[in-house]
């Protein structure tokens, strides 16, 4: 392994509780919301967006260093700014309980003792990126995960993701579209003619114990400037911020079983844009950490991780690592390779892997 890539293994997200880190509770001041009475963070007032000038030097430059375009730079912005609205007003470490009523109140019970509904974590290869930093690359939604617990209701997740997307539309204006299932949920926002994304929650029925630590979150323009902690002291909404995070060996069983279901389904539509998952996985891949706990869990995580939509299609006997996608004779594979070659050097940060570096990485991860 590389020294770089040791470096980002060290850039550990602090533990939650029951992980091996050591866990310390977030704290925020006592500031009731005026609309809902939920206790919750003072607004940002003071935003760099505000000063376009400012803004906009900011945005040309983390270009100049990136190679991303400016557009791409100003969509990082509006996605770091909705997760630093979900960091404000999210309950400590993600944990929702229950509410507590009258009669709770009379009896002197305390919100700590209400049964917990359910615990929120940030995912995807938006968190790889900007939590984890082991991802270096664009990205263009918000994944999410709400772990249910034993007291969780059939109400719980619709409640407690329905609660999320009202901290993100309160930062970045209006209500966002909700469409879905019971255990899949898509909320669009759109913040002009020309930018929009999507804040997708998934159920989980896992114990998220041992898949979730908190990490802090820093997007593009504070990442890549020279002087980031100020920056994020500054302009919060710029990073710096502490979320739930989930493991990246969770996330790579979950992108390696999208990957397998779509080519062993023929299911065509969407494979070619999951050609960042393929660049995801080889980023997990160097980091040893992270690639080992994947190979010892993947057997165990498999089948009861959230799967998404559409036929069930079972893990093969040998590992996702033989699955069609990484068949270079499939048609799923030639695919997911001209979506590769033609679009990973429009969000990598530097170099990028080619793809056959890529794939053969990424189907270490699950191989006998």
């Amino acid at each position: 392994m590389s020294s770089d890539a040791s470096k980002r293994a060290r850039q550990q997200p602090r533990g939650m509780p029951g992980n091996s880190g050591q866990f310390h509770p977030k704290q925020k001041p006592d500031v009731p919301d005026a609309s809902t009475g939920r206790v919750r963070s003072p607004k940002i007032r003071r935003r760099l967006i505000d000063d376009r000038t400012a803004f906009n030097a900011f945005v040309e430059s983390t270009h100049r260093t990136t190679g991303l375009e400016p557009e791409q730079i100003i969509h990082d912005y509006w996605l770091i700014r909705a997760l630093s609205g979900i960091a404000e007003a999210l309950p400590d470490n993600g944990i929702f309980r229950a509410g507590l009523t009258d009669k709770d109140k009379k009896k002197g019970r305390s919100e700590e003792t209400q049964p917990v509904k359910g615990i929120w974590a940030f995912g995807g290869g938006t968190s790889l990126s900007s939590a984890w930093k082991i991802s270096p690359r664009w990205s263009e939604d918000i994944d999410a995960a709400i772990f249910q617990t034993t007291d969780s209701s059939k109400a719980s997740f619709n409640t407690i993701r329905r609660r999320v997307t009202e901290m993100v539309a309160d930062v970045v204006g209006g209500k966002g579209k909700t469409s879905g299932s019971p255990t899949i949920a898509h909320t669009q926002f759109t913040v002009s003619e020309v930018l929009d994304f999507k804040v997708d929650h998934v159920l989980e029925t896992l114990p998220p114990e041992q898949l979730v630590s908190l990490g802090s979150v820093t997007g593009l323009i504070a990442r890549y400037s020279d002087d980031p902690d100020g920056l994020c002291e500054e302009f919060p909404e710029l990073g710096g911020f502490e979320l739930p995070v989930i493991e990246p060996a969770y996330i790579a069983v979950n992108k390696l079983d999208a990957l397998h279901r779509r080519a062993a389904t023929e299911r065509w539509a969407g494979l070619g844009g999951r050609f960042r998952d393929m660049y995801d996985l080889y980023q997990i891949s160097q980091l040893q950490p992270h690639a080992d706990r994947c190979r010892e869990n993947v057997s165990q995580w498999w089948h009861q991780m959230n799967r998404g939509g559409g036929p069930a299609v079972d893990r093969p006997d040998e590992g996702y690592g033989t699955s069609p996608i990484f068949d270079s004779g499939s048609y799923a594979h030639k695919m997911l390779r001209n979506a590769y070659n033609n679009g990973i050097e429009g969000i990598a940060i530097g170099r990028a892997p080619s793809f056959e570096e890529a794939f053969t990485a990424a189907q270490t991860l699950d191989l006998p």
